[in-house]
Order: structure tokens, then C-alpha cells, then sequence
């Protein structure tokens, strides 16, 4: 039984139970609010537009990924479309397999950096590059180590285009591998694209990801561009859609066949990598989505620290009523956008994830560096 004698003559049992109980509802609110609205929540089927498109990639010493998986873009089940590839100075062999493919595939654009003049240049103005050659005012984003998931991805993409649409933000998967690191990677990927799609439902986009994104380039250029953050390596995709996403101008693509699907990091190290240059962008947010941000992990820390200090000062099993109740909801959330996103094998991975993530990312912000500007691969 609950100690109310305890509760009411003690100040500081009374101000850890209402501590425990505020994080609580907030986590409730994060988990109902937005998660499950992307996890399940409907998404408006309209009439889909064919407006022409033009799909941008960057690549970096990428011949190999060229090789693969640009075939499978060249040939996308579309009616009209081109592909502009920017060749970031690379000094393998992929200046010859994009010729050689230019023979091939008609509808392939290929741009040059030359090697003397990329010292200073980040990706952004590679992707610069490409929007500015682009012919069609539908611009839609991957990367070189990406590839659709479907012949349809153009289509579905861009089906979104309304007269009010501006931004489309899709889901970019990794391939399914083994071991602790395939778990955790696509465990975080899912997590925060349940976040980002869950927010952008509600009217409050603040990121999506360079994999698979698109935008307007009348757009784009009537909002500077990447011009207020030129400098940063990351951010080419989640601080534009953070400054200038809003409930009436963002979509979002939730279908399978809508997917890009990319290359995992190979190790640890290479993905604490990729994490510092996004936690780096961060600091560009808005101040009400660093703030939104900010509250989910701290109150989940509170929570599950504060489940522990309660049982303890009050002997009672009640607090862990709560943190299972929280889970179930939590774990409901992961099931519903593990089967919308087709991901297999790590629900029950999230509950571990769960409870170490917000720690993790707090010790990955401290011993972020700062990354030269060239420093986009």
C-alpha cells in the first residue's frame, strides 16, 4: 500500500513523488501525442501529381555505390525526371562510371567539382551545385550509398505536391545487417523518424533526413538556401526544414515503396561520427524545438531515476506500476511504426534502446568536436 502518512509529513518523499509523477505525464504526452501519430495515425491519400523532377546527388569518391544503385534511380518507373550527380571531386573512379552511364541513361546530369577547387567547399555547396542545374522545380534528395526502395519511390515522393506543398520528408532506411550495432543503428533510425514524422503531423516539422527528402527549388531559393549556415558540414537537411517547415507547407511519405534504403556505417566509429556532425546542427534549431527536444529525454532520465528513489523511500511497488505502464505504451508506439516502416527484428531491442539512449546522446553531445568544412564524408 502506498504510505500517505509518509507522503504527506515527509517534504522530501512528497517532492520526489510529484517530481516522478510530472515526468510521468510528460512522457505519457510525448509517447500518445506524437509517437503515435506516426506510428498510427492516418495519412490523407490525394489525387498524385507527375510534376517533372529532378533528383540531386552528391558523391564523393562513391564508384562503387554508383556502380550498384544508380542504375536503380536511372531507371525509376516515372514519366519525367532526371538525375543530376555532382561529382565532389573524387579521386576514384568515378568520373569514368558516370560517363560511361551518361551513354546509357539520357536522362543523367553530371556536374564537376574539381579536386583544386573543393578544399573549402562543403557538401551543401555541392548540393548547391546540383539545384542550380536542376531544370524542374520538384527537387527530390539521396545519397550516393543509397537506393530506392522501389521503382515507385520517385512517384511516391512527390505525390505530395499540392499547390501549398513546399517540403516532403521521407524515410531513409539502413540495410538490415547483424550484431549489436545493426540493432542499435536502425533501433535509433526508427526512433527518430517516429519523432520527426511524428511531429511534422502534428504541424511542427523540425528535420528529415538527406537520404530521402524533397523540396521546391522556387522555394528553396526564395529562403536563401543553405546561405545562414553555409559553414556548418551538417544540416543540409534537417536545419532547412527546421527554419522553414510549418503545418501548411510539409508532408510527409510513409509508404514502403517511398523508401530509400542506404549502406550502414561499418563500425562504431564511423557511426559516432555521423552522430556528432547531426548533434553539431542542432544548435541552428529554432528555440521551441530545441526546447521540445530537450524535455522528452530530460523527463525520461527524471522518470527512471525517480522510479527507483520512490520505490525505495516508500517500499512500495507502485512506481513500478508506472514505468511498466509507460513501456507498454512506449513498446506499442515502436510495433505500430516497425510495421508501417517494414522494420524487422528490433522491437524488442527498443526496450534496452529506451532506457539507454538519452544517456548516450547526453555523453555524444560532450564529446562532440568540431568538423572542418570539407569534413561531409
Amino acid at each position: 500500500m502506498w504510505d500517505y502518512k509518509l507522503f504527506l509529513e515527509n517534504a522530501a518523499a512528497r517532492i520526489s513523488a510529484i517530481i516522478l509523477l510530472t515526468a510521468l505525464l510528460i512522457e505519457l504526452f510525448y509517447i500518445v501525442y506524437f509517437y503515435f501519430k506516426a506510428s498510427f495515425g492516418k495519412i490523407e491519400n490525394k489525387e498524385e501529381p507527375t510534376p517533372p523532377v529532378s533528383v540531386i546527388i552528391t558523391a564523393k569518391n562513391e564508384a562503387h555505390n554508383l556502380e550498384k544503385f544508380l542504375p536503380l534511380i536511372l531507371k525509376q518507373d516515372y514519366p519525367d525526371f532526371e538525375v543530376i550527380v555532382v561529382n565532389h571531386a573524387s579521386e576514384d573512379q568515378s568520373d569514368l562510371i558516370l560517363k560511361r552511364f551518361s551513354y546509357e541513361y539520357k536522362n543523367l546530369v553530371i556536374r564537376n567539382i574539381p579536386h583544386s577547387d573543393a578544399s573549402t567547399h562543403t557538401k551543401k555547396f555541392a548540393l548547391t551545385v546540383g539545384i542550380r542545374a536542376a531544370r524542374n522545380d520538384v527537387l527530390l534528395f539521396t545519397d550516393a550509398d543509397c537506393y530506392p526502395a522501389s521503382d515507385q519511390w520517385i512517384r511516391k515522393m512527390v505525390s505530395h505536391f499540392d499547390n501549398d506543398t513546399q517540403i516532403v520528408l521521407g524515410y531513409g532506411a539502413y540495410e538490415q545487417g547483424r550484431g549489436v550495432l545493426d540493432k542499435h543503428l536502425r533501433t535509433d533510425t526508427v526512433f527518430i523518424a517516429m519523432q520527426y514524422f511524428g511531429f511534422a503531423m502534428r504541424g511542427l516539422p523540425y528535420m528529415g533526413v538527406g537520404r530521402n527528402i524533397a523540396w521546391r527549388k522556387s522555394f528553396f531559393e526564395k529562403k536563401g538556401g543553405f546561405q545562414a549556415h553555409i559553414f556548418e558540414p551538417s544540416g543540409s537537411d534537417d536545419i532547412f526544414v527546421n527554419h522553414n517547415g510549418n503545418k501548411q507547407n510539409t508532408r510527409i511519405e510513409l509508404d514502403p515503396q517511398g523508401m530509400t534504403i542506404s549502406i550502414a556505417p561499418e563500425n562504431w566509429k564511423l557511426w559516432v561520427f555521423q552522430k556528432h556532425r547531426h548533434l553539431g546542427a542542432a544548435k541552428y534549431y529554432r528555440t521551441k524545438y530545441k526546447i521540445l527536444l530537450a524535455i522528452e529525454p530530460l523527463s525520461r532520465v527524471i522518470f527512471l531515476l525517480g522510479v527507483i528513489i520512490v520505490s525505495a523511500i516508500f517500499n512500495n511497488f507502485l512506481p513500478l506500476a508506472a514505468l511498466i505502464l509507460r513501456e507498454i505504451l512506449f513498446i506499442t508506439a515502436m510495433y505500430g511504426i516497425t510495421r508501417r516502416l517494414r522494420e524487422k527484428g528490433i522491437l524488442l531491442y527498443s526496450v534496452l534502446y529506451d532506457i539507454y539512449q538519452p544517456f548516450l546522446n547526453f555523453f555524444l553531445y560532450l564529446g562532440r568536436k568540431k568538423h572542418t568544412a570539407t569534413q561531409w564524408k
